[in-house]
């Protein structure tokens, strides 16, 4: 079995690479706080996006973002409150968003969930 962080990091690696083909400024990468991570941290224009990778081989089990549970969603929640307020963004849009990644295809989906 390939070693799962390696293949996280190639699957990170490539939506960076398609985010930035549409815009998008990649801020951070893999951001931390009190142990919870976030993929990718975004920019483009006044929005800020949260962005959480998934790679599936095939969707025979469900599609990628089917995997993020609500645990997920309420750490990434609590990264946004901590980012916003450390780098002072008050006046930015903040969206969650999710890319999917799936039988050779990419789906960006914003606004994937909502505070």
């Amino acid at each position: 079995m390939k070693d799962k962080r390696k293949i996280g990091k190639k699957y990170e690696e490539i939506a960076s690479q398609y985010l930035m083909q549409h815009n998008w400024k990649i801020l951070e990468k893999n951001y931390t706080f009190h142990h919870k991570e976030v993929d990718l941290i975004i920019q483009k224009e006044d929005e800020i996006c949260l962005v959480e990778v998934k790679y599936r081989r095939s969707d025979s089990f469900g599609e990628p973002k089917e995997f993020v549970n609500e645990n997920k969603k309420r750490n990434i929640k609590m990264i946004a409150k901590y980012y916003i307020s450390s780098k002072k963004l008050f006046d930015k849009n903040i969206t969650f968003g999710i890319i999917s990644i799936t039988n050779g295809k990419i789906n960006f989906e914003r606004g994937f969930f909502q505070w």
